[in-house]
């Protein structure tokens, strides 16, 4: 079988333990981000729907929940787009 890779040109990576334990802990911050990321989206939609709810009964009470909700989602889309900027300029 021809090989279509040639390993002898170049040194592979140097691989320690130090680095799979700095890479196993940076996927389980992904991990954890995604969650906590899940969760805020998931309470926001249980605030929305109560606050819906609260319209009937309490208007004012399910205004200042909506409020929040726009506010918070605008909030986070801020803080998001700052996030991605700054990472952008580390990138380069």
């Amino acid at each position: 079988m021809k090989q279509i890779y040639h390993f002898e040109q170049s040194v592979p990576p140097v691989l320690n333990e130090n680095i799979l334990q700095r890479k196993l802990r940076e996927r389980e911050r992904q991990k954890q981000t995604a969650m906590a990321a899940v969760g805020g989206i998931l309470l926001e939609i249980s605030i929305l729907l109560l606050s819906i709810q609260l319209c009937e009964v309490m208007p004012l009470i399910g205004l200042i929940g909506l409020v929040y909700v726009f506010a918070s989602v605008i909030g986070g889309c801020v803080i998001t787009l700052v996030v991605v900027q700054k990472r952008r300029v580390f990138l380069k």
